[in-house]
């Protein structure tokens, strides 16, 4: 009895083929580009699979890419527009009720429930919602408020304020009026000494 021939493996493309098919192909490049923001019925593709269907190698095309500061900002505005793409995903998913059944096993046997899968389009809106706010943190990453770390001496700031003080001659100790027992007048005590109510100094 003959053995049937194995049936051999369709080999995955590799970094020589995938760098061969963008030196000899140079609009290839901008046709990945242009896939990855085109969706198709309503869900926009996975930059892998195109990758897979044109005939390359993801981590190969990358590592292309990176090589190219123009290639690199080609593809960084391409996946800012996919982020946007997968925001109004989340909006469609959202607003459209997907139908399903749902079967439970429980000691009194299984049941089944239909409904509407808010479990399943949750975990969608979720997913999408991540991946935008990776591709375009600006737009769609959650803002955090910033930390600043500020040091302050205590003892720098005591002496300008002394110094400062000094200057506007504001820093003189001043007592409250006082009555002599003498002669029942006020005195009052400046930084100069004692002086009468009309302004003439006492001796001390």
């Amino acid at each position: 009895m003959k053995r049937k021939p194995a049936k051999k493996k369709a080999r995955k493309p590799g970094t020589r083929q995938t760098r061969a098919l963008l030196e000899d192909h140079p609009a290839l490049f901008g046709e990945f580009l242009g896939r990855i923001c085109d969706p198709v019925d309503e869900r926009t593709p996975e930059p892998r699979k195109i990758c897979a269907t044109m005939g390359m190698r993801y981590g190969a095309l990358l590592e292309w890419i990176s090589e190219d500061d123009v290639r690199e900002a080609q593809f960084e505005r391409a996946l800012k527009l996919r982020a946007h793409l997968l925001a109004e995903e989340m909006l469609v998913i959202s607003d459209t009720p997907q139908e399903g059944v749902e079967t439970r096993t429980t000691p009194d046997g299984v049941t089944t429930t239909k409904g509407d899968m808010l479990g399943h389009r949750k975990l969608q809106v979720e997913t999408r919602r991540f991946l935008a706010s990776r591709l375009d943190r600006r737009r769609y990453g959650e803002q955090t408020p910033g930390n600043f770390n500020v040091q302050i001496n205590l003892g720098d700031a005591a002496s300008e304020m002394r110094a400062l003080e000094r200057q506007l001659g504001i820093g003189v100790a001043v007592e409250l009026p006082r009555i002599s027992q003498d002669s029942g007048a006020m005195i009052v005590q400046d930084g100069a000494g004692l002086s009468e109510p009309d302004g003439s100094q006492s001796e001390s």
